[in-house]
């Protein structure tokens, strides 16, 4: 019995830093796209406090309004 609770809870863990990795590897891929590819059109689209806020690696929290809602018929 002792074996297939430690069969289990070592799945549960392998399984909880498998998401893991996974959402820190998508967080790295979004934080590396760029607007139309142009750092430009990023630093156009924030509002200025933001961009001092972040300034030096700072961290903020903020509302994000987009311009268009997306097509969800798909899903």
């Amino acid at each position: 019995m002792r074996s297939r609770l430690q069969s289990a809870l070592c799945l549960l863990f392998l399984g909880a830093a498998g998401i893991a990795a996974l959402g820190a590897i998508g967080s790295l891929r979004a934080i590396s796209q760029r607007v139309g590819g142009n750092p430009v059109n990023v630093a156009n689209k924030n509002a200025p406090w933001v961009v001092v806020q972040t300034a030096n690696g700072q961290q903020t929290e903020f509302f994000v309004v987009l311009a268009d809602q997306a097509d969800l018929s798909a899903a």
